[in-house]
């Protein structure tokens, strides 16, 4: 899932200030606004708990493991809060019940 929300918070960020102006190309302009769509449930999808037990098992390199995971938890969660500010949401997938609810029922 990585690669389909990786970089959109820092890119999000950066025009922080301009935040009336994403907001609105989010309601009139389609490809921007397909993006955000897209992007919403792949950050919703992804669980970061089981990738930071891959990490675990898989990174043999702790100091490696211990650089590099911090650094894309933080990315992961910068974006969840830029494409919520965007949307205008207080949680992800808010437009989208159903997928919501069953995201939330597989979880456990």
């Amino acid at each position: 899932m990585m690669p389909g929300w990786y970089g959109v918070g820092t890119a999000l960020a950066s025009e922080r200030d301009r935040l009336a102006n994403l907001r609105t190309m989010e309601r009139t302009v389609p490809v921007f606004s397909t993006m955000m769509r897209t992007i919403e449930p792949t950050l919703a999808i992804a669980d970061f708990a089981i990738f930071e037990r891959y990490a675990a098992a898989l990174v043999t390199d702790d100091a490696l493991r211990e650089r590099f995971v911090p650094l894309l938890r933080a990315e992961f969660e910068r974006s969840c809060e830029m494409v919520m500010l965007v949307l205008e949401s207080d949680r992800l997938l808010a437009g989208e019940p159903t997928l919501a609810r069953s995201i939330a029922l597989r979880n456990p």
